[in-house]
């Protein structure tokens, strides 16, 4: 038992430390914040701030990646239809050179 028990003590005890000190370190700044209205009030708008200017960056990103996204849809068809146009002058060239001929030897 002391042998499961010793090394969890030990490995434990900086995560608990560690814990605790964020955990008062919160404690502190909300007693700070509950004391003074203006400051609570400050920190309100400069995160509405921050999530605004959040909001309006991964709407710009949204539409830059529909944009992207659609953008090669057209130029697969593009590239495609360039393929079959060129495919279909390099089957009709030979048949307009030899004449209407079809190569037997005549």
């Amino acid at each position: 038992m002391t042998e499961i028990l010793i090394p969890l003590i030990v490995f434990s005890t900086p995560v608990l430390l560690f814990f605790t000190s964020r955990y008062f370190r919160l404690r502190e700044k909300q007693l700070e914040a509950g004391s003074s209205p203006k400051l609570l009030q400050g920190l309100r708008e400069e995160y509405e701030t921050k999530q605004r200017a959040l909001e309006a960056r991964i709407e710009n990103l949204e539409s830059i990646v529909i944009e992207l996204d659609s953008q090669p849809g057209r130029k697969l068809v593009a590239s495609a239809e360039a393929r079959r146009s060129a495919l279909q002058s390099e089957v009709a060239r030979p048949l307009l050179s030899d004449g209407g001929k079809t190569g037997t030897g005549e």
